[in-house]
């Protein structure tokens, strides 16, 4: 049977795991990429149960399965493009395939009595809330969504384990909106990120949240992408391990 991989082979080659991409899966991006690398130096007690809500490519699903080598993750989605892709990754990464369960789930519907609850989960959020959608139906379901702030909070936080933590990546003029949607339920930001396109910016583009239900003064960080001419700043690839092209 062809895949999705098959059709289109192209791939984004993170330290050695090569993640396929293809035209009908939201690809590989800094988002993901600066939320996986974040979150796995954030999170000190080995999670259990990870949850990637939202796996698209699969690509933080797979990430965690290398920061956290005993853990098991639950990839889910509702697209199943991306079903299709993201269990195509997974099998082909080495030593990954057991532990990360890519499956159908709505993340904004109530979770199953069944769900466990989680450990960690990470999210990759669709944060446009608007009517001017992109022509691509993909772009649309990937970044686009019609559900307020509240009700991905809920499903998120509903999905955790009583001492739980979530891992987010929203844009920065969003972010107090998220933090007070967190709070309403009884979660606090622990750790924040501003993530800068350049020094010079006056405004930071993404910021990166961590959630628990310690009520803690929380820490703050920030970081650049791009140096001035344009190249990877250095504190960026030794965050995320990306191997800059020569």
């Amino acid at each position: 049977m062809t895949t999705l991989a098959d059709e289109a082979p192209e791939f984004f080659d993170w330290q050695g795991i090569k993640i396929f991409q293809h035209e009908t899966v939201h690809k590989v991006g800094t988002d993901a990429v600066l939320l996986a690398s974040w979150t796995a130096r954030l999170v000190e007690d080995v999670p259990s149960f990870i949850l990637d809500a939202g796996t698209g490519s699969g690509i933080l699903a797979l990430m965690m399965a290398k920061a956290f080598p005993s853990s098991r993750i639950s990839a889910v989605d509702i697209d199943q493009d991306a079903l299709r892709l993201a269990t195509k990754n997974a099998s082909d990464a080495l030593s990954s395939e057991n532990r990360i369960k890519v499956s159908y789930e709505n993340i904004l519907a109530r979770p199953t009595s069944g769900s466990p609850g989680y450990n960690l989960i990470v999210c990759n959020p669709p944060f446009y809330n608007t009517t001017n959608l992109p022509d691509s139906e993909y772009k649309a379901r990937a970044k686009h969504s019609s559900a307020p702030i509240p009700a991905w909070m809920n499903g998120l936080l509903g999905r955790l384990a009583t001492s739980g933590q979530l891992c987010i990546i929203v844009p920065a003029e969003a972010a107090a909106k998220w933090i007070s949607a967190a709070n309403q339920k009884g979660y606090y930001n622990q750790h924040r990120m501003d993530v800068f396109s350049f020094d010079a910016d006056a405004k930071p583009k993404r910021t990166l949240l961590h959630f628990s239900a310690d009520l803690i003064k929380p820490t703050f960080s920030r970081i650049v992408i791009y140096s001035p001419d344009q190249s990877y700043a250095t504190a960026y690839l030794n965050l995320t391990g990306i191997r800059p092209s020569k």
